[in-house]
């Protein structure tokens, strides 16, 4: 079937390749660009248990798990966060930490808020 000279057959292969060629870039970009590099980062680190990479359309959000070993929050949440943001770059993200604080830290914590 033809429709202005144009066969349809052959512009919707063109389309659907189109497309499968667009949304096969943008996975492997995020795989070797992104994924990766992070792996490569935060899985060497000694204070990182476990980490998610979680990719919105409009940010992606990194959640890191501290070890045990984990020094202190601040010094944690620094080094990630620096570690991240050479990865990331310009790229928008929100980095969530969760740590599990010893009964020490969560004995001061009920005792400041009473």
């Amino acid at each position: 079937m033809q429709w202005h000279g144009l066969k349809l057959s052959i512009v919707c292969l063109a389309f659907v390749g189109g497309l499968a060629l667009a949304f096969g870039g943008q996975i492997v970009y995020k795989e070797f660009i992104f994924q990766q590099p992070l792996n490569k980062v935060l899985g060497g680190n000694q204070i990182v248990e476990d980490y998610t990479v979680l990719n919105n359309s409009s940010q992606s959000v990194v959640k890191v798990k501290l070890s045990k070993e984990a020094p202190d929050l601040m010094t944690s949440y620094q080094e990630i966060a620096q570690l991240t943001n050479e990865v990331m770059g310009k790229t928008p993200y929100v980095l969530e930490i969760e740590s599990e604080p010893n009964s020490a830290l969560e004995n001061a914590f009920l005792i400041a808020t009473m």
